[in-house]
């Protein structure tokens, strides 16, 4: 099914979806946890390593006033939506972060991982599709895995800074965790999980009076507005099934990891004012070097399987490729056909570099869907970060031309284009406020 659903919506994702929309009757919320347990978990305060993850991932950081989607973390997503949020589980609890109130909640008990997880904190991606269906119908799936690759590739830049060794698992044990989990599990799905080999005390709190329950507003419904989809309603269950874990440990050593900016300059371009870059030569920005460092990464990546391209505009028909095997090249092409409907906002013919994501459809069959996806996201994200200490803004965007990119790549049938990034540094300036 996962093979199925991906080429029914990779390339062919605007004809699926046009007249693919779903009626959503559950009211429009940014979140759907109740905060039931105010101070549940002091994480914030008296861990470094929590706090310092939660900063760098999904706290909001930027408010813009002028933009359609105002909010704004380090982690790129789609719309603003953060359909991928961090769940915390440790000593056989669950805390998950609430992004708009800024605090972690704790939601569960009971919850074991694994047979040898005392002692020891699991990060999970927790993704809830419900907002993104609203706007997407069944491509909600495949963009919040792109979602959960900014939020995971940020966790490991974390880790990576601080030297903390950590495993993840390719197959995780869904079914353990989410059975326990006061959630709608007709809309969540896990897309990744950590786990970290140093043990990282966390407070004893007192948690006999809590309860999980009637945490998730949408429990008290009795539809399911996922239930029409083809593929989503049916992937979800098999994900929320899935009983098997495999774990690799990630040797993130001799890897450079940059510093992180204070200000979140990265995660988006400026949609409301235009984004022309008439004056800007792009030169801090050295390919060579990103691509040294998305080569150093590769070993810490979600999946193997995903091969990239930096595209450099030389002129107006000529474009420079610097391809993932460390070959370039001059190709003719033209960066205005690269994108879909990009002229309210963007006019390409001012923009340089385009990073693109690429795979084989069958690579699917050995690394799953999410972990394809996901590692997608993470590749974005680390150029997302080369850009923002080189001064510039990133856009990752999911509006390509998929047919224009495979042509002027010369990619065969085999394969499907799945995400593309924009070195962005428009001269106007926002309405914005740092938190």
């Amino acid at each position: 099914m996962e093979i199925e659903y991906y080429t029914n919506y990779s390339s062919n994702r605007y004809k699926n979806t046009e007249n693919n929309y779903l009626t959503i009757l559950t009211p429009f919320r940014k979140e759907y946890i109740n905060k039931a347990n105010h101070k549940a978990a002091d994480f914030l305060k008296s861990n470094p390593l929590i706090d310092s993850i939660i900063d760098n991932t999904v706290r909001i950081r930027r408010y813009d006033v002028l933009s359609r989607y105002q909010d704004h973390n380090n982690s790129p997503s789609v719309r603003s939506m953060h359909s991928c949020n961090i769940l915390i589980i440790s000593n056989e609890n669950a805390y998950l972060y609430s992004i708009y109130e800024d605090e972690l909640i704790w939601i569960s008990g009971d919850i074991t991982c694994n047979k040898d997880d005392e002692n020891k904190i699991f990060i999970v991606g927790l993704n809830d599709v419900l907002n993104l269906s609203r706007f997407y119908s069944e491509f909600c799936l495949y963009i919040s895995n792109l979602d959960a690759g900014h939020v995971l590739y940020n966790i490991k830049h974390v880790l990576g800074r601080l030297s903390v060794d950590y495993y993840q698992y390719s197959h995780i044990n869904s079914k353990d965790i989410l059975d326990k989990l006061p959630l709608d599990r007709s809309t969540y799905f896990i897309s990744f999980m950590l786990e970290l080999d140093a043990p990282v005390v966390l407070n004893n709190e007192d948690i006999s009076n809590r309860t999980g329950k009637n945490l998730d507003v949408r429990l008290q419904k009795n539809f399911d507005e996922l239930a029409p989809t083809k593929y989503v309603k049916a992937l979800l269950k098999e994900y929320a099934n899935e009983s098997t874990h495999k774990k690799r440990y990630m040797d993130h050593k001799d890897i450079e990891f940059l510093p992180v900016s204070e200000k979140v300059n990265r995660n988006s371009a400026h949609t409301m004012v235009g984004n022309f870059n008439l004056d800007e030569s792009f030169t801090n920005f050295q390919v060579e070097h990103a691509m040294k460092l998305l080569k150093e990464s590769e070993r810490i990546l979600s999946s193997p399987y995903i091969e990239y391209s930096f595209l450099v505009r030389e002129n107006e028909n000529f474009l420079r490729l610097y391809g993932s095997n460390g070959e370039t090249s001059i190709i003719a092409g033209d960066f205005s056909h690269i994108m879909f409907d990009d002229h309210r906002f963007f006019d390409l013919k001012t923009y340089k570099v385009v990073l693109i994501c690429y795979s084989k459809t069958d690579s699917i069959y050995q690394t799953g869907l999410r972990n394809l996806l996901i590692t997608c996201g993470e590749i974005m994200q680390i150029t997302a970060i080369y850009a923002s200490s080189a001064g510039y803004s990133f856009r990752p965007m999911k509006n390509h031309n998929d047919a224009y990119i495979k042509r002027i790549l010369s990619l065969n049938d085999e394969y499907e284009v799945n995400y593309i990034g924009v070195l962005c540094n428009s001269p106007a300036k926002q309405i914005s406020f740092d938190i």
